[in-house]
């Protein structure tokens, strides 16, 4: 969960670069930089992508920041979608 000052950071710097605020974090003691580059990666696409949806309040779970868990379920989707159809592994 988002502290109210790392809430308060993602306004601030939402425009910014995620890689300079990365490279910046020692600036920032109080906030979890990784976490806060990745909820404005994920806040961005939601603007991109479903602009009515865009919210500052919204929070993603690490599992949803990332591809990872995509690659985790692709075998057991592939399963489910394509039975039978051998996949090169």
């Amino acid at each position: 969960m988002l502290s109210n000052a790392e809430r308060q950071f993602i306004r601030e710097h939402f425009e910014e670069d995620v890689h300079r605020l990365l490279l910046s974090a020692s600036r920032y003691p109080g906030i979890s930089m990784p976490v806060v580059a990745n909820q404005i990666e994920a806040l961005r696409k939601v603007r991109g992508k479903a602009p009515s949806w865009f919210r500052f309040d919204l929070e993603f779970p690490p599992c949803c920041r990332s591809s990872r868990l995509l690659r985790k379920l692709q075998p057991a989707l592939r399963q489910v979608c394509f039975p039978g159809i051998p996949w090169p592994t």
